[in-house]
């Protein structure tokens, strides 16, 4: 029984996407590696916490911002993904969604501000 994980990037990138495409047991990732060239190290970023990264903002926050901070990336895919973040966040109470739709903050506690 064998493991197959799929590395992705750019030739001499700092960051690398791992995704874990066979796998014997539990599935890992996907993972977002950075690799330090010089030192020969890769270790393995770990996922910002979106509530948190949220309440970091003092004001409303657009989902291409908000996928700056989560995926340090703002491509479509990731602006979709922040996106969906937000709205689960809304979903459960801890994020509002501006009347106009144009970007979100989160609450002061779960259910409203």
């Amino acid at each position: 029984m064998g493991s197959v994980l799929l590395l992705d990037g750019a030739p001499g990138a700092e960051q690398i996407r791992a995704s874990h495409v066979k796998q014997p047991a539990d599935q890992v990732g996907p993972l977002k590696l950075t690799h330090d060239h010089e030192m020969g190290e890769t270790s393995v970023e770990q996922e910002k916490d979106p509530l948190k990264a949220l309440r970091g903002f003092e004001d409303w926050v657009s989902a291409k911002e908000f996928a700056y901070v989560l995926f340090a990336s703002a491509d479509r895919s990731d602006i979709e993904k922040a996106r969906r973040k937000l709205q689960i966040l809304e979903e459960d109470g801890f994020a509002e969604r501006r009347k106009d739709g144009t970007g979100y903050r989160a609450t002061e506690s779960r259910g409203g501000r």
